[in-house]
C-alpha cells in the first residue's frame, strides 16, 4: 500500500464528483488530461495519483476502457467521510 498524497484525495473527490451510469455501470466520465485541467496540476501528477489509488484499492480501471475510473466500495467510504467535515 502506498501513501495517499493530498492531490490523489482531490482526485478522488473530482472523480466521485463526476460520476456517469451507463448500462448499470458507473465511472468518472473525465479523461486524466481533463482532470489535470480542472485541478491546476500536471498530467503526471494526476497520472501518478490515479496509480496510488488503485494500488490502495480505492479506484479501478473500467472494464475494456483505457484511462475510466470508478470508486470501489472502499473509495465511496472514504468520499462519504470527508463530506460528513
Amino acid at each position: 500500500m502506498k501513501r495517499i498524497k493530498k492531490n490523489d484525495l482531490r482526485i478522488l473527490k473530482l472523480i466521485s464528483l463526476n460520476r456517469r451510469t451507463v448500462l448499470g455501470e458507473t465511472y468518472c466520465s473525465l479523461s486524466q488530461l481533463e482532470m489535470a485541467n480542472v485541478l491546476g496540476i500536471a498530467y503526471a501528477t494526476v497520472n501518478s495519483g490515479i496509480k496510488r489509488l488503485i494500488d490502495n484499492e480505492l479506484v479501478e480501471p473500467r472494464e475494456q476502457k483505457v484511462r475510466k475510473y470508478k470508486l470501489t466500495e472502499q473509495g465511496k467510504n472514504l468520499v462519504k467521510k470527508f463530506r460528513k467535515k
